[in-house]
């Protein structure tokens, strides 16, 4: 494989010293949209380290090897970017770095790394989602790490191989480490469906017992059951507003996450084994009909839904369900933002049954953040010393393991719940559940051209959603500009790309 990845990046670099500057243009305008709808796109203050990280910091003793360089990091105004920040006096004594932390607005942070790695040099660490790796990867703007790799292990045989083989690796190469491991998964108000009445009423409606939902369909009647006005009475309690079946993402473009769960369950794939988009199918139609079904069950103005909304709307006590990123779940158990504090429960996003019983669950590694190095940097060695500490065991499980929006995406993260610096009492079920979640785990493109392919989707669904047009329609028309993209990226390396993608997902055991 490695072989056939580098012929065609050589291929790619020849093809793209002319398409580049139009295919980075793209990339800016599509990530500024994306960027302002994530969870990553919340406004952030930084309240200073937590006790953990200020422990590991005061410890840190120097190191047998000093640089005394300077490295500049790129981030995004997030929790990801205020952990470097907190993290970099701890550089500083154990490898005299000093590590300089450039924050700005998430829906900035896009075109601040084109820019910076078609014209400027300024930063030598960028911090950005996967989806952008073939863009960057193609156009020659990451630096390899495979020799820094082999003589500064980063231990990636503990990385989850989703996230290492699909969000680190491409074109057979080393070019990124992980930060942060997303995946999307269901939280349910497990009081609620717990409740004696509540269970007896679901039964005598429904003929099944009241449950976390296992398939889409259940996700359906679960949500239409627990959606009541103002004046109903819940679990035994008269409601003072009304309460909602369901919270997810709506907001274009990156409503396809929140689709592709139920695309791939499904049975959907991205493209056919010609490279031919896929979408427009059997699992296309229904994945989009049971999302435009589910709104029903929703808050006022679930159709423009983002991180936040959705977020809050669980939270805050308004919906018995939630389809989101897993530091949701850590949000749910800190008393000073929620008030369901030891109420939730975790599960599979739902999924479709496949015969014999079987059910086929796809969680969407939704976004995530990873680690590269820009092949503009002066100083690659001790940049890759900066990242290589900040993705350590050690060291990344003082920041996913905590409150805060920062996910796990190493095994031994889920080692021993002991580890973990928050700590609740459901915390094993917690871990059991996405870890669970990763192995069921729906990769996003990582190909070049993945933000766009990503963002004509994400547009279409959100229009099919409302009412705009129709499902089949929406569906056509992503197929139509894909097949634009593809053409403009030349068909035959990106189905190269493709293939090549595919055969790491079979070997990882996530194939489609």
């Amino acid at each position: 494989m490695g072989a056939e990845w580098q012929g065609r990046t050589q291929e790619m670099s020849i093809v793209q010293r002319v398409g580049a500057p139009r295919r980075l243009c793209f990339l800016a305008g599509l990530l500024l949209a994306l960027g302002s709808t994530t969870g990553a796109g919340l406004a952030q203050t930084d309240p200073g380290p937590p006790s953990a990280i200020q422990k590991f910091v005061d410890a840190a003793k120097p190191g047998p090897d000093r640089y005394g360089k300077k490295v500049t990091v790129l981030v995004g105004s997030l929790p990801t970017g205020q952990t470097v920040q907190w993290l970099s006096p701890a550089i500083k004594k154990i490898f005299d770095i000093d590590v300089e932390v450039v924050r700005v607005p998430i829906g900035q942070l896009s075109q601040a790394i084109i820019n910076d790695v078609t014209t400027g040099g300024n930063y030598d660490v960028l911090l950005f989602p996967p989806r952008m790796l073939g863009d960057l990867v193609a156009d020659g703007h990451l630096v390899n790490l495979d020799a820094y790799a082999k003589k500064w292990d980063p231990q990636l045989n503990d990385v989850f191989p989703a996230y290492r083989e699909l969000y680190n690796y491409l074109n057979g190469g080393l070019y990124t480490l992980t930060m942060d491991g997303d995946r999307l998964e269901l939280y349910y108000r497990a009081d609620l469906f717990d409740n004696a009445a509540e269970k007896a009423a679901f039964k005598a409606k429904y003929n099944y017992d009241l449950a976390p939902p296992k398939t889409w369909q259940e996700y359906l009647d679960v949500a239409a059951f627990f959606t009541r006005p103002a004046g109903a009475t819940l679990a035994g309690d008269t409601l003072a507003q009304p309460f909602f079946g369901m919270s997810e993402f709506t907001r274009a473009p990156d409503v396809a996450d929140w689709w592709l769960n139920r695309f791939a369950a499904f049975g959907g794939t991205y493209f056919d084994e010609n490279f031919k988009p896929a979408l427009n199918t059997e699992a296309g139609v229904k994945a989009t009909e049971n999302l435009k079904a589910s709104l029903a069950f929703g808050p006022t103005g679930i159709l423009n839904f983002g991180y936040p909304e959705s977020y809050d709307a669980f939270i805050q006590g308004r919906t018995a369900m939630v389809i989101q990123w897993s530091d949701v779940a850590k949000g749910a158990e800190n008393p000073q933002a929620s008030k369901i504090v030891g109420k939730v429960g975790y599960a599979q996003v739902p999924g479709a049954a496949i015969g014999g019983g079987a059910i086929r669950h796809r969680s969407v590694l939704a976004y995530s953040r990873v680690f590269g190095i820009s092949a503009k940097s002066k100083v690659p060695e001790a940049a890759y010393r900066v990242i290589q500490f900040l993705h350590s065991p050690e060291v990344s499980n003082l920041y996913v393991t905590g409150f805060g929006g920062i996910d796990a995406f190493r095994l031994s993260h889920y080692a021993d719940p002991a580890n973990w610096v928050a700590q609740w009492p459901k915390l094993p079920a917690y871990i059991a559940n996405t870890k669970a979640s990763i192995e069921n785990g729906y990769p996003e493109l990582t190909i070049p051209g993945a933000v766009r392919y990503q963002e004509a989707l994400g547009q279409q669904i959100a229009r099919a959603l409302a009412g705009e047009t129709s499902v089949k329609d929406a569906l056509a028309e992503t197929e139509r500009q894909w097949n634009i993209i593809t053409d403009e990226l030349d068909p035959k390396l990106q189905a190269g790309f493709w293939q090549d993608q595919i055969k790491v997902w079979k070997r990882i055991g996530l194939a489609p």
